[in-house]
């Protein structure tokens, strides 16, 4: 087609080849650059797919193993307790675990920001969330070293542990509520229903 219109043009014109064939150079370069970006994005688009496609198995795989998202992050993802995972160590969980998904997927996936590592803000956003508005609201009350003093002061008896059930009614009768019992249930991770 380029061709066609430069020889068209060249008869038409009846000057120079110079210029006519800068600008068919210049219009088959724009092409192929065209070209070279629609293929580009198609790979990444294809790459984005793949990696919603692989967390969304993995967080369905976790929540059959550990029944919700943050029991597997404490119990299996993130076993040092830094709250970060590292790409090394989700590798070597998915091989303990025997996920047969792909790991790579899943990986650029929890990792979109490049950083080298994800968090569970990455992994489960409403876990995340929920946990923050806890931290933030046991800070406001108890201050910098929330876990201290509000340990104290639900644990008034000095027993060193509480059932379940005694931990949710003592922050109810604090002030806390939302999302109580899920995160009750959460934070028993290990089991051990108190």
């Amino acid at each position: 087609e380029v061709a066609r219109a430069y020889r068209a043009l060249s008869r038409l014109c009846h000057t120079d080849k110079a210029p006519l064939d800068a600008e068919v150079r210049r219009r088959q370069q724009k092409e192929q650059a065209k070209e070279r970006y629609k293929r580009e994005r198609k790979g990444k688009n294809a790459a984005k797919l793949a990696g919603q496609a692989a967390l969304t198995n993995f967080k369905g795989f976790l929540r059959k193993m550990f029944g919700c998202t943050y029991h597997a992050w404490r119990r299996a993802l993130d076993q040092d307790g830094s709250m970060t995972l590292q790409r090394v160590e989700l590798f070597k969980v998915c091989r303990t675990l025997n996920w047969k998904g792909d790991v790579r997927a899943l990986w650029r996936s929890l990792d979109f920001d490049a950083s080298g590592n994800t968090t569970i803000e990455e992994l489960d956003p409403h876990s995340a969330q929920t946990l923050a508005r806890f931290y933030d609201w046991a800070v406001h009350h108890f201050g910098n070293k929330p876990s201290r003093n509000l340990w104290r002061e639900i644990d008034k008896r000095n027993k060193r542990k509480l059932p379940l059930q005694a931990f949710s009614d003592e922050l109810q009768s604090l002030g806390y509520t939302y999302k109580l019992k899920t995160l009750v249930k959460w934070l028993d991770w290990q089991p051990k229903k108190y």
